[in-house]
């Protein structure tokens, strides 16, 4: 489950070959199919070879900015011993 201030999300099975996800909020819940590619990082080990070699220095579904965001807080999160 994640959460956030607009709503949450639940993957139904294991994060890592999840087929559906539920985006839930305002009490509604919808369905979101993620056609399965492949295990662990290799599915975005693919989509980064295709941004490099569309010549483009981000991707359009994740921006450096967002990429660094969430590695900011990863890292607090490991550091604080949680």
């Amino acid at each position: 489950m994640i959460l956030g201030t607009e709503g949450r999300i639940r993957i139904p099975s294991s994060w890592w070959n999840s087929k559906s996800m539920e985006l839930i909020r305002d009490g509604k819940t919808e369905i979101i199919e993620c056609p399965f590619e492949a295990k662990g990082t290799i599915s975005r080990q693919w989509k980064w070879s295709r941004c490099m070699r569309a010549g483009l220095t981000e991707s359009k579904i994740m921006s450096l900015d967002e990429t660094l965001s969430i590695m900011q807080t990863m890292d607090a999160h490991a550091s604080s011993g949680a």
